[in-house]
């Protein structure tokens, strides 16, 4: 039960993410950006940073629903369940990169002045 509320869970929030870059690439709002390390008035590559994080949040959601199907097929056959255990070190891995880019690669889009 544990793994099809989770997968369940994943799917969801993978599928969010996905909806969030579609929109923002339709809507160019950036107020939908929740970044505190970037002020929105100060950015100079307005297009860059959008495409920056609709990348960012189509991988990130594509992951996660990946991660929620094999965690609820991983209930019912073993041979997906060692499949699910490798994708559970790939989004660990996943999780780091991008939370270097957001850290040190969003900035460089800010204005000094």
């Amino acid at each position: 039960m544990f793994k099809l509320v989770f997968g369940i869970f994943f799917i969801v929030l993978g599928l969010y993410f996905i909806y969030l870059g579609l929109k923002l690439q339709r809507t160019k709002d950036l107020g939908l950006i929740k970044n505190k390390m970037v002020n929105i008035d100060k950015i100079k590559d307005k297009d860059g940073y959008i495409r920056f994080n609709f990348k960012l949040h189509i991988v990130i959601g594509t992951i996660y629903t990946i991660q929620g199907i094999l965690c609820i097929l991983s209930r019912y056959f073993v041979s997906v369940d060692n499949l699910y255990s490798f994708m559970n070190i790939f989004v660990i891995i996943t999780i780091f990169i991008y939370t270097y880019k957001v850290i040190f690669k969003a900035p460089k889009f800010k204005k000094y002045h």
